[in-house]
């Protein structure tokens, strides 16, 4: 969260939490440099989805009949490190 008065501006969240929240999303990368971009430097991001293999899933994810999205294990390595998180 950002907080701005006249004294301090404290900008930025710790920790970001986002359970059975990016199945409603395909390609990851935007969402999660948005969350990078309201994170503080080091914030850890914590996140679920539905996963898909790369045969299943050529483009890193794919729509599933539940309207829900399954993505790979690679896409979404590789959006939260592409966003600025470091895997642990």
């Amino acid at each position: 969260h950002t907080v701005h008065s006249e004294e301090q501006q404290i900008s930025g969240f710790d920790i970001v939490v986002a359970a059975d929240v990016l199945v409603y999303f395909g390609n990851l990368n935007t969402v999660l440099e948005t969350f990078a971009k309201v994170s503080s430097p080091g914030a850890a991001l914590i996140f679920s989805c539905e996963r898909a293999t790369e045969e299943e899933a050529p483009l890193g994810y794919r729509l599933l009949s539940s309207g829900r999205f399954a993505h790979t294990k690679k896409h979404a390595v590789d959006a939260a490190s592409g966003a600025g998180y470091d895997l642990v």
